[in-house]
């Protein structure tokens, strides 16, 4: 079995994960930090960077600089804006009509088929959507799986200045049910797209809506991947994370293209 992963800094905890541990086949990693290689070349099947300075980078990284698709099993997208941020982006200027909470700043309500409406056009919107349509467009042949930008650690509990909007839905007993309409919603846009998406497995998660400590320290900076990001990072994954969605993607490629994650 053979896969291509694209994605941006997210996908580092993977190639962390995959130089480890090697689960089996074969895996290649097409990336670029910030929103994804949303630039790359393709034509006929066959991907090459965007710019010399992409093939620096994927060279710095000693990852493939020319790909061709046709010699995939499966390919995956990563990250690049698909994430739970795209869900309280809307829920810190909307108040949910029916959600027990109070809306004391008195924010325009909404009906939650309003929310999934909008979240749902945040996530086409992505470069992670586009992605998946350009590479289930040149491959319509194997499974095309999205995995999302991990949840942000738990840390983010103890800090002021970032993450208000979940640290809002868990003092309001709220954090499950947004994680599961974020679910919902992510599983229907892939799905439109023709692509399988694979939440985040419950094992690696706390409070219902971020990311555990534990695979959530020590994380491995894309840039540089013999360097971790700062102490003070809550947004990326380390390598037990990645190990974790590895097996993921492995059980669901076993399942022939269905999710089938570890709770």
């Amino acid at each position: 079995m053979k896969i291509c992963v694209f994605g941006n800094s997210h996908t580092a905890c993977l190639i962390e994960a995959w130089r480890a541990v090697r689960l089996g086949g074969e895996m290649d990693f097409f990336v670029q930090a910030g929103t994804g290689p949303a630039g790359m070349q393709l034509a006929d099947g066959r991907i090459e960077p965007e710019s010399a300075r992409h093939r620096a980078f994927l060279e710095r990284l000693g990852l493939p600089v020319r790909l061709d698709l046709t010699h995939y099993d499966a390919l995956a997208v990563v990250g690049c804006g698909i994430s739970k941020f795209r869900l309280t982006d809307v829920l810190n200027c909307c108040h949910v009509l029916g959600w027990p909470c109070p809306n004391p700043s008195d924010l325009p309500v909404i009906t939650e088929p309003c929310l999934r409406a909008a979240l749902s056009d945040a996530l086409a919107g992505t470069t992670g959507a586009s992605l998946v349509r350009r590479l289930r467009a040149a491959r319509a042949d194997v499974p095309v799986f999205a995995i999302p930008q991990p949840a942000p650690s738990e840390r983010l509990l103890k800090m002021r200045c970032t993450g208000g909007g979940f640290r809002r839905l868990i003092r309001q007993g709220l954090a499950l049910h947004a994680a599961e309409v974020f679910r919902q919603v992510a599983r229907a846009v892939c799905s439109a797209e023709g692509a399988v998406f694979l939440p985040q497995p419950d094992a690696t998660m706390t409070h219902g809506i971020l990311t555990t400590g534990s695979f959530s320290t020590a994380a491995t900076r894309l840039v540089d991947l013999k360097t971790p990001h700062p102490d003070q990072d809550i947004l990326h994954a380390n390598g037990a994370y990645g190990a974790v969605v590895l097996e993921a993607l492995q059980a669901a490629l076993r399942q022939g293209g269905k999710p089938c994650i570890p709770r």
